[in-house]
């Protein structure tokens, strides 16, 4: 009796362990439908939904829905600025007490220059998808195929030009003009994407020429800080130059206007004594006379006379006293 009673317990608790695993089969078959069903796209994004292997539809951001087994999706971030590192990979990001790592890539970075000098050229590449269903239908591996254009660009700029450019003054230059290269062979290529910028991070000669290179630099540079010294030299004598010409021009001109009124004055007074002198000549003369003794003796110091040709001391004046 106890036997059966022992197998129906047993029965009754295999039952209840079949309908627990029942259940969650049922709702991880229920979460795996809907994760299959349904797909969230950030919003900074695009879902590209392919149907039986075909494009046919492009969804925004937010949750929607697909087809299972008949339709995948892929999420392209075509809102952010990403970023290709050419010539060098960053094994480990910087920390506040631990600098960033990198390790070259030489087979990238070793270019040839204008002037037939070998540059290891550095650089990142910032790009942005412009077109999801051209990056994914129009090449294999879209990413590859930017690093191989981005280098061919550069080494076509680099070449075209003489080593010293890329080494001092030439680098924004480079940069332009690789970065309108580049977008030009990845149009070629149908890539969809768009390129933002380039940006030269190191550029370096072999080891054996780098001191060679060094002092052709310093001389540059002595170069442009003599020039600075002079610019700022000349625009600080100049501007003085022309101030002191300026006072001596407005000195001149008041001189000028002062000379011109004395003589408008004096002419004035002139004529009003030739008035005076055509109606009484004696009285006019007589006043003429004494107006001058007054205004010359004060500066004589002393008055001579001659008489029977012997010079005569008839008075000390002493200054006018």
């Amino acid at each position: 009796m106890s036997s059966i009673k022992e197998l129906i317990t047993e029965a009754t608790g295999s039952e209840k362990n079949l309908r627990k695993y029942f259940v969650i089969s049922i709702i991880i078959l229920a979460l795996i439908f809907i994760s299959s069903v349904f797909y969230t796209v950030e919003a900074d994004s695009v879902g590209v939904v392919w149907t039986l292997g075909k494009i046919t539809d492009e969804t925004s951001p937010g949750i929607n829905f697909k087809i299972p087994l008949i339709q995948k999706v892929n999420v392209i971030p075509i809102r952010q600025v990403l970023r290709r590192e050419i010539g060098f990979a960053t094994v480990q990001g910087g920390q506040q007490d631990k600098p960033a790592q990198y390790r070259t890539i030489p087979d990238q970075q070793r270019m040839l220059t204008g002037d037939e000098n070998i540059a290891f050229v550095d650089f990142t590449v910032q790009y942005r998808i412009a077109d999801a269903s051209a990056y994914l239908l129009n090449t294999q591996n879209p990413i590859s195929t930017l690093d191989k254009a981005a280098e061919a660009a550069m080494r076509l700029v680099v070449g075209e030009g003489p080593i010293d450019m890329a080494l001092t003054d030439g680098k924004a230059e480079i940069q332009a003009a690789a970065k309108d290269v580049l977008q030009e062979i990845i149009n070629g290529y149908g890539l969809g994407i768009l390129v933002q910028s380039i940006q030269l991070q190191d550029v370096a000669v072999p080891h054996e020429v780098q001191p060679a290179f060094k002092a052709v630099v310093d001389a540059k540079e002595e170069k442009e800080t003599k020039i600075n010294q002079a610019l700022r030299h000349e625009n600080t004598v100049i501007p003085r130059a022309n101030g002191e010409a300026e006072q001596m021009i407005q000195s001149a001109s008041a001189y000028k206007e002062q000379r011109t009124e004395g003589a408008l004055g004096d002419v004035a007074r002139f004529e009003a004594i030739l008035e005076e002198y055509t109606k009484s000549k004696a009285t006019t003369k007589t006043r003429l006379y004494f107006e001058m003794i007054r205004e010359t003796l004060p500066n004589v110091h002393s008055i001579y006379i001659t008489k029977d040709g012997d010079a005569l001391k008839l008075l000390q004046i002493g200054g006018g006293v």
